[in-house]
């Protein structure tokens, strides 16, 4: 369709279900390329053994796939699952070739609640529930624009933070431009035996 929507389908347990070698769903359009809604079950199902299992050609500036869920509990409105047991696998991957674009973007829009922009979890006892890489001054920025703190790290054992560097300035780099402030604080709040708020090593014998 060169105009107004291409596919538009609706059902109330799947949407649209489609299998193919190659592709499952393709849908072009200027205005609406896809629309599928589900009240109950998936809007869109689409498997593809070698191409994509959905891929939307958008020829202006919004949104190539969009999902939505009307669940009042615990819906999700674009879920991705690879199956491999083995290899790389990505459930969901988004990339952008803008010099300020973003892969993923989440956003949680409720003003009130603890909600999450983004929710990572690996249930592997040697995994990472997030794996960030750069080639930047800095592979991770966080910036909290109310008052509250940038990072907060919780732990049930071992440590909270742990900073290794091979090579260049400090481990860790702390500082505080408020008149009243602290470049780094420690606090042990145990009560009995005797911790230490601050502890520093060094190996070298000439070290401080």
């Amino acid at each position: 369709a060169t105009a107004g929507t291409g596919i538009v389908a609706s059902g109330g347990s799947v949407g649209v279900r489609a299998y193919s070698g190659n592709i499952g769903v393709y849908a072009e359009s200027e205005s609406l390329g896809l629309h599928a809604k589900s009240y109950n079950y998936i809007a869109i199902q689409a498997d593809g053994w070698t191409g994509g299992g959905v891929f939307n050609a958008d020829h202006s500036s919004s949104v190539g796939v969009e999902g939505k869920s009307y669940g009042n509990v615990s819906g999700v409105g674009v879920y991705g699952t690879a199956l491999a047991s083995t290899g790389p696998g990505t459930g969901v991957a988004g990339d952008s070739f803008s010099t300020v674009g973003t892969g993923v973007r989440g956003s949680a829009v409720a003003t009130t609640g603890i909600n999450y922009g983004g929710k990572f979890q690996s249930n592997s006892t040697q995994g990472y529930g997030g794996h960030i890489t750069g080639v930047g001054p800095d592979a991770l920025y966080v910036q909290n624009t109310g008052t509250g703190r940038g990072i907060l790290v919780n732990t049930n054992s071992d440590t909270a933070i742990w900073a290794n560097a091979t090579s260049g300035f400090a481990s860790i780099d702390a500082r505080n431009a408020s008149t009243t402030g602290y470049g780094v604080f420690g606090y042990a709040t145990a009560g009995t035996n005797t911790p230490i708020g601050v502890v520093g090593q060094t190996n070298s014998p000439f070290g401080w």
